[in-house]
């Protein structure tokens, strides 16, 4: 059926003067731009109500090549909306459709993806529902062809998602019913995708992020992955209080399969670093956790525990820069001290980049081993001269905590928490002190750890 209706103006939308129209008993003003091709008789299109059978706008029989702005009028509801090419090949790389609304939105945009067959519709008979919501893409991402592995798709923070979140209240107890529900499809049918991102959900950032649930990063969806190398369509509506808006504009997205350069990374070595996770000592079967530095677009992290005198080795791959101590096949045992190494993939992984480079760490045999997170006082250890101009500096360890037994490892690290310099020492216990060779370190500050077992002291260098 096709309605008869009044041009009472015209508006510009994406560079193309498009008419506008009134019509009694309806308000939403749909426009299909049709760019026809040289088969042009073949082309038809209808609007139906959601469901049915029952067309409201339709039209065909148009000129070759020719740009067309059509006009459908409806009332506030959900459509289906349906092309048709009469031979079997939909259009040719000049052809496409681009339907708006009454404010020159877009609804559905077809643009490069001409070759549907017979019909182009949205996969299950999806509708559309008018008129649409105000949650979108971010303007930044939005007809981007060069998104790659690891990119974020990101909504426009809604501010009662945003208020919603609890900072500092884990993630199990965020409220669910504040999120995005995020909408990727093909308008020719072959993929749609719905996501929904809530202020639980992990996401792979900083759970103190107010704004986190608006981030989506395609790569991670294992069930329905998402399409490479083919425009899709992206449309968001946020979730307030358990109530779903309506759907927002349409951005089209091009995903590659590009996957970022391949990067290393280590346990956390920085002293000062809360994860601070490399030569400590840590409880296994509880909450203990070791934590490797994120690299940017990882989306998985692979941690490698090693005993080669007691012949243990264990994998575990995680989408998270954190593992909890806690698993049941082959576990840590106490007393036992295991080389820890990470590593990185970008594609599930699928394929992994090179591991960093390894730190021991020791299991403690009950929960009051406290000593996995502290450092000794500065009077159980002694460095001199410091500040230092090269000379040797001289380390002297005191108490009766130490033992005369067992060898120390003297670690040295730079600012970036980078191992510069390795010694070991047999025990240099109540003024008796070993010498270490500095000489070849670059003028500035270090961290200098005293390591012995489950006992680890750290001071202060400066080299000038």
């Amino acid at each position: 059926m096709n309605r008869t209706i009044v041009i009472i103006g015209t508006v510009l939308i994406h560079g193309i003067v498009l008419p506008l129209y009134a019509q009694p008993g309806c308000s939403e003003e749909l426009t299909l731009t049709l760019r026809t091709d040289v088969d042009a008789s073949q082309t038809s299109w209808e609007i139906t109500d959601a469901g049915t059978s029952n067309v409201l706008c339709s039209g065909g029989g148009y000129t070759p090549n020719t740009l067309l702005n059509l006009s459908c009028c409806v009332d506030p509801g959900c459509y289906t909306l349906r092309v048709f090419d009469s031979f079997g090949d939909g259009l040719n790389a000049n052809g496409y459709y681009i339907l708006y609304d009454v404010n020159g939105e877009r609804i559905i945009d077809n643009r490069n993806n001409g070759d549907f067959g017979s019909v182009s519709t949205v996969a299950n008979n999806a509708p559309f529902c008018v008129p649409i919501g105000p949650d979108r893409l971010i303007e930044a991402l939005c007809d981007r062809s060069d998104l790659i592995y690891g990119n974020l798709l990101i909504a426009h923070p809604e501010p009662a998602v945003v208020a919603a979140y609890l900072p500092g209240v884990q993630l199990a107890l965020q409220n669910a019913n504040y999120g995005y529900q995020f909408w990727l499809f093909d308008p020719n049918g072959s993929y749609s995708r719905r996501v929904y991102i809530h202020n639980g959900t992990y996401t792979g950032w900083d759970s103190n992020d107010p704004e986190r649930a608006s981030y989506l990063n395609y790569a991670w969806l294992q069930t329905l992955p998402v399409p490479m190398e083919q425009w899709l369509n992206v449309r968001i509506r946020a979730r307030i209080a358990g109530v779903y808006r309506e759907f927002g504009p349409a951005c089209r997205v091009y995903l590659n399969p590009v996957k970022p350069p391949c990067a290393t990374t280590r346990l956390v070595d920085r002293p000062n670093d809360p994860k601070f996770s490399c030569g400590v000592t840590r409880i296994f079967g509880g909450s203990d956790r070791l934590y490797a530095f994120k690299r940017t677009s990882a989306d998985r992290y692979q941690f490698e525990f090693s005993n080669t005198g007691a012949g243990y080795l264990r994998r575990i791959a995680l989408p998270t820069s954190g593992v909890i101590l806690n698993w049941v096949t082959q576990p840590l045992v106490a007393g036992t001290t295991y080389n820890v190494r990470v590593r990185i993939s970008y594609d599930t992984g699928q394929s992994w980049c090179n591991w960093g480079p390894s730190c021991w760490v020791a299991i403690g045999t009950t929960p009051g081993d406290d000593a996995r997170d502290k450092a000794l006082t500065t009077g159980e250890a002694l460095l001199w001269p410091n500040p230092t101009a090269g000379e040797p500096v001289r380390v002297a360890l005191e108490g009766e905590s130490w033992s005369r037994e067992v060898p120390v490892d003297v670690h040295v690290l730079a600012s970036d928490g980078r191992l510069v310099l390795r010694q070991r020492f047999t025990p240099a216990i109540d003024g008796q002190a070993a010498e270490l060779d500095v000489s070849g370190l670059m003028p500035g500050t270090y961290v200098v750890q005293m390591l012995q077992g489950e006992r680890l002291a750290q001071e202060r260098l400066i080299v000038r």
